[in-house]
């Protein structure tokens, strides 16, 4: 059967191929072939020969008249430029010819008089003579002793001083002219904070930390003080952020509660109060941060932890609030750093208008300065940026750096105020602020910053998270530290003699 099938194929095919070669070799196919081939030959014959030299010169003298219309609009747009520089520069010599026209003469007359009563009556004139304090006082003889002479110049001087405080009362009840004269320009030497922010000079320097010993400044002090708008935080809707990053290794969950107590006496006898705190880890592994975070601190030469950051990063990587107490020189930057830097990566980034997530307080300049240069350690390889704000130094820089967008911001208390209160808000806010850190919290509140700090607290959102390093803890500031913590965690990493004297100290004051 197969064999048959194969063969009709073979048939069927061979029947196809002798029709095709029928059909072409017939007379009218082959007609209609050379019809077609005529026609085409026809049309090629009927189409002129395109010259392509043409082609190119139409083209370039197109693009010739285009060059040409562009040249010609650029020079009209020239022209009308030069024109209204002309007028502009004419309005602005004009403005000038009638300022100077219209400024009075009376100084240039009289530079050395300040004022004059010619309407008052002559049994005011002799009130007047003592009160100007450009009367001559007498020079002493050339055989007096210069020593006598400089005491005799100052019991003159004083004797002006009091006649003039006397007539000036007297004048004060009859609310006369002269008064009012003297007030004014005491006034106008007083430099407004909100003036020098807002014109962000080059040379424009602000230090709203630094005492200054000026008597007309110390008397309108109160007016010049920085008044933040109050922030009702129920109004606001703020997004929810993630607090606790810290995942307890095996190693250490398999520690029994004595071995922890061991451990923890070996790391300086630290000492914990709170309830539910993490235990101590051993290695810089065991927090869980990033693998580039531990890179860096291999470039660093950060082999191994230290006490205090053995138990404050586990705390403050867990969310909690805490308050870490130390010596100095005992790495309590990085007890503070390194959460830091998992807390932001972890938040959105920046939009425009955001300020800081996370703010650094410091007492002082130095220690701003200090707390930067350790920052930018990690922040050029985390792809984030720092901005240190301190007291003394140029405003504008500073305000340029803020707008631009930084996620950390390391400042001292008064000039983060000045900042935040500058062109009505406009500079930096807090209202991604989700991490804050009060670095030296005992010098900062011995030097007089708790109501900065206190205004700084009222901006930030309520459910924020806090960390207090501090070198002592007295009684004053562990109440300071309950006012703001919510249920913090202390961690005591100080010696045996250190801590005996610190609990000796409090109970002294207790008592």
């Amino acid at each position: 059967l197969k064999s048959e099938s194969e063969d009709e194929k073979y048939h069927k095919s061979h029947r196809h191929k002798e029709s095709r070669k029928r059909r072409e070799k017939s007379p009218e196919i082959q007609s209609k072939r050379e019809e077609k081939s005529r026609e085409r030959k026809k049309s090629l014959s009927l189409s002129p020969p395109v010259d392509l030299v043409e082609l190119g010169r139409k083209r370039l003298a197109e693009e010739a008249n285009k060059k040409a219309t562009l040249e010609a609009e650029q020079k009209q747009l020239l022209e009308a430029t030069e024109d209204e520089r002309k007028k502009r520069r004419e309005r602005v010599l004009a403005w000038r010819e009638s300022l100077k026209k219209d400024m009075p003469t009376a100084e240039t007359d009289n530079p050395t008089k300040v004022w004059t009563l010619e309407d008052e009556m002559d049994e005011d004139e002799p009130d007047l003579k003592i009160t100007d304090t450009k009367q001559p006082i007498n020079q002493p003889d050339d055989n007096i002793d210069p020593l006598d002479a400089y005491m005799i110049e100052l019991k003159d001087s004083m004797l002006l001083q009091k006649e003039e405080k006397t007539v000036r009362c007297e004048e004060l009840e009859e609310k006369s002219n002269v008064i009012q004269t003297v007030v004014i320009s005491k006034v106008s030497k007083i430099p407004e904070e909100s003036e020098i922010l807002e014109q962000f000079g080059d040379a424009a320097e602000y230090s709203s930390e630094e005492d200054i010993d000026d008597t007309p400044i110390t008397q309108f002090s109160k007016k010049n003080t920085k008044v933040l708008p109050s922030v009702d935080h129920n109004k606001i809707y703020y997004k929810e952020f993630r607090k606790n990053f810290y995942i307890e290794v095996p190693e250490i969950a398999k520690m029994t509660d004595a071995e922890v107590i061991a451990y923890r006496a070996e790391l300086e006898n630290i000492t914990v109060k709170g309830r539910g705190c993490p235990r101590p880890i051993k290695k810089w592994v065991q927090i869980g941060s990033s693998p580039t975070i531990l890179e860096i601190l291999k470039k660093l030469n950060y082999i191994k932890p230290t006490p205090i950051q053995r138990q404050a990063l586990p705390a403050v990587m867990s969310g909690r609030d805490v308050i870490g107490i130390a010596k100095t020189g005992s790495g309590k930057t990085l007890a503070f750093l390194l959460p830091m830097f998992r807390h932001i990566l972890d938040q959105p980034h920046l939009g425009d208008g955001d300020g800081p997530i996370a703010i650094i307080l410091s007492p002082t300049r130095e220690l701003a300065v200090q707390i930067y240069k350790e920052c930018r350690k990690f922040t050029k390889y985390l792809d984030l940026r720092a901005v240190c704000v301190y007291g003394g130094s140029v405003v504008s820089e500073q305000i340029a750096e803020l707008k631009k967008g930084a996620e950390i911001a390391i400042c001292t208390p008064g000039r983060l105020i000045d900042m935040l209160a500058a062109n009505s808000g406009r500079v930096t806010n807090c209202r991604r602020c989700t991490f804050l850190v009060l670095d030296e919290a005992d010098r900062m509140f011995d030097m007089g910053f708790e109501p900065q700090v206190s205004k700084i607290m009222e901006q930030i959102r309520p459910d924020r998270q806090i960390c207090l390093f501090t070198a002592t803890f007295s009684i004053n500031m562990e109440a300071h530290a309950r006012k703001i913590l919510n249920k913090p965690l202390e961690a005591f990493a100080l010696s045996f003699m250190s801590r005996l004297l610190l609990e000796r100290g409090i109970r002294f004051a207790v008592k």
